[in-house]
């Protein structure tokens, strides 16, 4: 159990270290300033873009728990 909990932290700690630092690739580059109109909603790309974040995240978790399983046998 600790193993699966420590595996999961450091899953969650690199994923947001890597989110900051691609924040400060595009904060550096000037690409990230706020857009002349903001849309508020679910738009087609950020349903495509939520869908393949969940898919990931669900394959991330059967991953480590196949693992776990594979592990204990």
């Amino acid at each position: 159990m600790k193993r699966t909990f420590a595996i999961i932290l450091g899953a969650v700690v690199s994923a947001a270290l890597f989110t900051g630092l691609v924040h400060a690739v595009l904060v550096a580059a000037h690409v990230s300033e706020p857009a002349v109109a903001t849309v508020y909603g679910l738009t087609p790309r950020r349903l495509w873009a939520t869908s393949a974040a969940a898919l990931a995240f669900i394959g991330v978790v059967f991953g480590g728990l196949s693992a776990g399983l594979r592990s204990t046998r």
